[in-house]
Order: structure tokens, then C-alpha cells, then sequence
């Protein structure tokens, strides 16, 4: 959370930088000529979090007790509330610039973060760097969806995984592993999914590579508070969708990439993405 306020503006109510401080009053602001920032990781500094209808809800107060004669006095004279409401599936950074706001709430929203890897077996322990990541036909891929900042809060559920030769087109020759949380591919195995902060499956190389240089997988993700036993991410596979996925829980995609079956020489001018890639 980055919270900036302008110096002209504090000295117009008569308040400096000293003069402010959040819930948790240990945490300082850093003061120049113009500007006076509070900047700080949403699990701390008093930072309130509530899980409101699958959203996750940050708040923080800033206050100011002018000093007196050196010393501090604790009648606040200034209360601004700021939120941070995450929707549950990718992060941005949120930057707010308060000018003429005294006893005011602002509030932006934010994306949850998540990244997709290869890993050798099904402990999930040793992480795959190589790009393209060469396969035999028939071998049994590792594939690990987390989310990039820790929160035992949330579950992380893996809606739709689907492989295609070409990165940026995932609907026309493509081949479904997962759809609408159902496996699609016999040889798709599950050991989590919707009940923790990643998810965990495994396939193999299929016969898809024989006709193609490189595939690529994109999987859609959905993120939900852990408490939420009505979630999507505790109905799991849902074979008919009669409509749209509730707005409180959008969805964004992951993609990995290459897979390359061994031996194959690759297609002239193909492109090679890198082997992990975050949310965008």
C-alpha cells in the first residue's frame, strides 16, 4: 500500500510529516520537501483485512496529532481511510495521490498474483527452468499453480487448462486437459485443487507433439477466501455451466511454455517463450 500526500496541502491544515502516522504508529512515513509517503506490504501496520463476498477487503487509517511544545498529542485532528479491495485473481500496484481530503475514504482496487512452473515429480519440490522444456512422448509433466504472495486465507482453483501450438491463440487447434473444473485428457491427474493457495496436477505428453514443433498450456484461474465453503472453488467440476462465472469470482489466465518433444527439430522462426510466466 503507497500512500502520498502533498506537503503544501498538510501545511495548509497546519500539519507537517512528523505529525502523521497509521494504525500501527511504528510505521513512519518517509518526508521530502513536497511529499510525504507512507509505503507498506498490506499484511502489515495495522492493516485491517476482511473477506467481503469473495473479495479480499485492506484497510489502514491515516492520522495526524499535531505536536505541542515537542510533545505528542493524542486528540487526532485528521482521519484519512484507505482501502485496498483485491478481486480474486491477478495483482496491480495501487498508488493513491490525496489532496484536499480531510475525514475521507478512498478506495481502489487490486489484483491477486499467480504463477505456473514445471516441476520433475510429483513432490513439487524441484522446479523446471529449461526453455523449451523437452519431453519424450508419453512422459508425465508436473505442473504447479501458486500464488506469488503467501495468504493461508485464500484457495487457489485451476478452472480450465488448455494446451495449443501457438501461444496466442488457445481456441482454434487447441486440446482441452481441464474444462470448467472436469478433467478432459485420461491421463489428467489432480492431487489439489480449490483448497489451498496452489494447485497441482500432472499429464502426458500426448501425441498433439508429433504434429506440432511446440505446445503451450494457458489455465484459467480462479482465486476465493478459504472460508467461503460455497465458493466455485469447492464445487469443482461443474459439466454444464448454466451461466457465467459469478462476477465476485473472475477469471484471468496463466500460460506455460514451450513443451517440446525430444529429438523434434523446432520450426524455423518459431518463438520461445519463457518456461514461467506470471499473471498479466
Amino acid at each position: 500500500m503507497v500512500i502520498v500526500l502533498q506537503s503544501s496541502y498538510l501545511n495548509s491544515l497546519g500539519l507537517s510529516g512528523n505529525d502523521l502516522y497509521v494504525d500501527d504508529r511504528l510505521c513512519r512515513p518517509n518526508i521530502s520537501s513536497t511529499e510525504v509517503v507512507f509505503r507498506f506490504p498490506l499484511d502489515t501496520c495495522g492493516t485491517a483485512k476482511e473477506m467481503i463476498n469473495g473479495f479480499v477487503s485492506y484497510t489502514n487509517n491515516v492520522r495526524a496529532s499535531p505536536s505541542q511544545s515537542g510533545e505528542i498529542t493524542y486528540q487526532s485532528l485528521y482521519l484519512l481511510q484507505v482501502g485496498c479491495r483485491m478481486e480474486p485473481d491477478t495483482i496491480v500496484q495501487i498508488f493513491y495521490k490525496a489532496k484536499e481530503l480531510v475525514n475521507a475514504n478512498i478506495t481502489g482496487m487490486g489484483r491477486f498474483n499467480a504463477s505456473i512452473a514445471f516441476y520433475t515429480s510429483r513432490n513439487f519440490t524441484q522446479q523446471i527452468y529449461d526453455s523449451p522444456y523437452e519431453v519424450n512422448l508419453n512422459q508425465q509433466l508436473f505442473v504447479q499453480v501458486k500464488l506469488t504472495r503467501s495468504d493461508e486465507s485464500l484457495d487457489l482453483f485451476l478452472d480450465t487448462c488448455v494446451a495449443s501450438p501457438n501461444p496466442n491463440d488457445f481456441k482454434n487447434r487447441s486440446y482441452d486437459l481441464l474444462r470448467n473444473g472436469c478433467p478432459r485428457d485420461s491421463t489428467y491427474l489432480s492431487y489439489t485443487n480449490g483448497v489451498d493457495q496452489y494447485a497441482r496436477f500432472s499429464f502426458r505428453a500426448f501425441k498433439f507433439l508429433q504434429t506440432h514443433a511446440y505446445v503451450h498450456l494457458q489455465c484459467k484461474v480462479i482465486i476465493c477466501p478459504d472460508n467461503d465453503y460455497n465458493s466455485r472453488c469447492r464445487k469443482g467440476c461443474q459439466y454444464r455451466r448454466k451461466r457465467s462465472l459469478d462476477s465476485s469470482y473472475n477469471t484471468n489466465t496463466v500460460t506455460l511454455g514451450p513443451i517440446k518433444l525430444r529429438g523434434q527439430k523446432p520450426v524455423a522462426g518459431h518463438g520461445v517463450k519463457e518456461s514461467e510466466k506470471s499473471m498479466e
